[in-house]
């Protein structure tokens, strides 16, 4: 089975694609671009989070709310 992936890097770049074989007992797996379609080798050590995704439109009305809290 495929899984869909949205893939959030440590230097804030973000991949949308889906791996067949994935393992967290792993310190990698195998990842096919979405848009490339090109295979590679992802180490978990890269990443940030791993979010396994239904499809890739997302929600276009959503936004980000952002909150400022401040000490005295």
């Amino acid at each position: 089975m495929q899984n869909r992936i949205v893939l959030h890097y440590l230097d804030r770049n973000i991949l949308k694609g889906s791996t067949i074989y994935f393992s967290p007992d792993e310190s990698w797996f195998r990842f096919t671009n979405k848009g490339t379609d090109e295979t590679s080798i992802v180490d978990f050590s890269k990443l940030k989070g791993i979010f396994f995704v239904r499809d890739f439109v997302g929600v276009p009305e959503y936004g980000e709310r952002y909150y400022i809290v401040l000490h005295d």
